[in-house]
């Protein structure tokens, strides 16, 4: 509905303009989907985030391999955030998680 106020008197116009009704943007048979579907939690993916890691010392001695990643003392076989101290190196240290193996070099 429209009003005019420039006309003396209101007069209600109750007329539909075609060319202002149809959305010019939608193509002919191809729905859109309505505001209310939500996307399917079937598709919404877990993904994890991996963590930052940060080695600050290797000790190498007589009782064993030691390294200080993010802060915590571990050894070879602690398990940190997950994943598994495979290996400690001179400069690097070798960590696993279900299968996969990640190296990590000394921070400098």
């Amino acid at each position: 509905m429209r009003y005019y106020t420039d006309i003396p008197h209101l007069i209600e116009i109750k007329e539909k303009i075609p060319s202002l009704v149809k959305n010019p943007f939608l193509l002919k048979g191809v729905e859109r989907p309505s505001p209310a579907q939500k996307p399917s939690s079937h598709r919404k993916e877990k993904i994890e985030k991996r963590p930052s890691w940060n080695v600050s010392l290797v000790i190498m001695g007589r009782k064993g391999r030691y390294a200080i990643i993010n802060n915590l003392f571990v050894k070879e076989g602690d398990m940190i955030k997950g994943y598994l101290v495979k290996k400690i190196g001179l400069e690097y240290v070798i960590l696993t998680k279900d299968g996969q193996r990640e190296v990590v070099y000394i921070s400098k």
